[in-house]
């Protein structure tokens, strides 16, 4: 079965990756594709944030990550400002992605596509039009063609270890409901990362993120930190894998933690793909 998945966001790219290993030619196409949130920070989780299925899809998500080669790690260093104390911490989840699920075959945008018997025929951003047997978007537009929210997002990040504790994460916590997170993946030290509704002001953030961990000695102040931006779309919904047309379908929804949910959803949906025979 051919399939295009537009979008290398980290649903677009579980998705083709589990559409991949199951057999089907996959073609994914994004015009943005080096610049996904997913691209250039790491994911921090905890399975208490979820109840019911959508823990155990976390789980099964940590477990998918482990198996595919990326860094989890399940212990954390927190320091507590308010409390004046440093403690270990499960249920802290690190994902770093050391490699990307998927490179994208195709560097330019789906634009529009329509359905024409048993194909879909699809249109890019440059007026290339292809066929392909199913269409998978998760992308910065909704099944309608209305833009969702974009929230933008930074790291720092330098070659070589620089955090002051032993283990490969650490926290800082500064009120009860904020952390800024520092973590070694093995290659880089990495610092963030943070979130908001501007590209300046996620970078405004994130130096601020940077320079309270470096004056609370939990990262070196000499490293040679590099400055990576990124951008996610946040759609109100929770996730979900919906048929908008016939062979057309949107993988959308990952608003809070798409490195939580998305694999679950998008091994459902490639299941799904492969079961209906399309």
């Amino acid at each position: 079965m051919r399939v295009m998945v537009a979008g290398a966001g980290i649903a677009g790219s579980c998705v083709a990756r589990a559409l991949r290993e199951r057999g089907h030619d996959v073609t994914v196409a994004d015009g943005y594709s080096q610049s996904a949130a997913s691209r250039c920070a790491f994911a921090f989780t905890r399975t208490a944030w979820w109840t019911g299925d959508q823990r155990t899809d976390v789980r099964a998500a940590l477990a998918w990550y482990g198996r595919h080669g990326w860094l989890v790690d399940d212990s954390a260093e927190v320091k507590d400002l308010r409390r004046g104390r440093t403690v270990r911490q499960g249920d802290h989840y690190l994902v770093d992605p050391l490699g990307p699920l998927v490179d994208p075959d195709v560097a330019q945008h789906v634009t529009a596509w329509k359905g024409a018997g048993h194909v879909v025929a699809v249109t890019l951003a440059d007026g290339t039009r292809t066929e392909t047997d199913a269409l998978v978007l998760s992308t910065a537009r909704s099944a309608t063609g209305a833009s969702r929210a974009l929230t933008y997002g930074g790291v720092w990040e330098a070659p070589g270890r620089h955090l002051a504790g032993p283990g490969p994460l650490a926290l800082l916590r500064v009120t009860d409901r904020l952390s800024h997170t520092a973590a070694w993946d093995g290659t880089f030290t990495r610092v963030g990362a943070s979130k908001a509704s501007t590209a300046s002001g996620a970078r405004q953030r994130a130096e601020r993120i940077l320079s309270r961990m470096c004056h609370e000695g939990l990262v070196d102040p000499e490293a040679p930190w590099v400055y990576r931006e990124g951008v996610r779309y946040t759609p109100p919904a929770g996730p979900a894998a919906c048929e908008v047309e016939p062979r057309v379908w949107a993988l959308t929804g990952f608003g809070r933690s798409g490195y939580s949910t998305a694999p679950a959803a998008a091994q459902r949906l490639a299941a799904r793909l492969a079961g209906e025979g399309l």
